[in-house]
C-alpha cells in the first residue's frame, strides 16, 4: 500500500511539473553562445516553422523546445518531443531517409 501511495505522489509531482509554464526567463545564461541561441529561440517562436535541435547530452535541447513552444502561437497545443537517441538505428535510417534539405529564401 505504501509504494502505491509513492507512486501517486510521483504522479501528481510530474503532472504539476507539466503544468508549470517553463520560459525562457527561467534559462539563465551569459554567454554569447547561449544569448544567440535565446535570439533564435524568441525568432523560431514567432513563425510557424519546424524545429530540430540537436547537441550533445545535458545541452538543454529539450528546455529549448519547451521555450520555444510556449511563446509560439501554438502554446495552447501540444508539443511532441522526440528523443532520437532513444530509437534503433535501423528506425531512425529508414524514416530519416526520405527527408530532403530545402533552403527557403
Amino acid at each position: 500500500m505504501s509504494q502505491l501511495l509513492e507512486l501517486s505522489s510521483q504522479v501528481e509531482t510530474l503532472r504539476s511539473s507539466l503544468k508549470k509554464d517553463r520560459s525562457l526567463e527561467d534559462m539563465v545564461g551569459e554567454s554569447p553562445s547561449f544569448r544567440q541561441a535565446y535570439r533564435l529561440v524568441e525568432n523560431a517562436a514567432e513563425t510557424s516553422v519546424t524545429v530540430l535541435l540537436s547537441g550533445e547530452t545535458g545541452v538543454g535541447k529539450e528546455r529549448f523546445a519547451r521555450a520555444i513552444h510556449s511563446r509560439s502561437r501554438r502554446k495552447d497545443k501540444p508539443l511532441v518531443t522526440i528523443n532520437c537517441a532513444a530509437l534503433p538505428h535501423d528506425l531512425q535510417s529508414e524514416n530519416w531517409q526520405s527527408f530532403t534539405a530545402v533552403s527557403l529564401p
